[in-house]
């Protein structure tokens, strides 16, 4: 019972309609609280990685482990924003699939760069202390993402049924 041309939107929820190709697209703006919970999650379950460095080397101390751990997740999120436009370019999106393993080359050559000396003896060591870090952090990043996929889901499920 809405009147032609006009989106009804649940109370509480902003949004803009555009005609693109003939298509309606519905554009939701989010309330500024969600870029809060997403930030703090995800910054949360990737510092998490600072304990896969104390598994390494016992005697490193926190700040030191968690200095390593931001150094490492700085090279793979300027590679994950470099990959970006592969997202919203359609003659690029073929590409896409690439992104992760070339995230997970990043966290690994990153590592395996500052490990000898300071998280490992040798350079077999080394080597496999970073395949170990950059497969945990990754794994971590998706936890940390299926997280918030839930978070979203339970939001989107409590104002859909808000005032029913």
């Amino acid at each position: 019972s809405g009147v032609p041309g006009v989106v009804n939107l649940p109370a509480g929820v902003s949004g803009t309609v555009t005609v693109v190709g003939g298509e309606l697209r519905l554009t939701v703006t989010q309330p500024p609280y969600t870029e809060w919970i997403h930030s703090n999650q995800v910054g949360g379950m990737t510092a998490l990685s600072v304990f896969v460095m104390g598994w390494f080397r016992k005697g490193l101390s926190w700040p030191a482990r968690l200095n390593i751990a931001m150094g490492v997740l700085t090279v793979g999120s300027v590679v994950g924003l470099a990959m970006m436009p592969m997202l919203v370019i359609p003659e690029l999106q073929r590409w896409a699939i690439y992104s992760t393993p070339l995230i997970f080359i990043a966290y690994f050559l990153t590592f395996l760069r500052g490990a000898p000396g300071v998280l490992a003896d040798t350079g077999v060591g080394a080597f496999v202390k970073a395949l170990i870090y950059a497969f945990v952090l990754l794994l971590l990043i998706g936890i940390g993402g299926i997280l918030i996929g839930a978070i979203a889901i339970g939001y989107a499920t409590y104002r859909l049924n808000a005032g029913v």
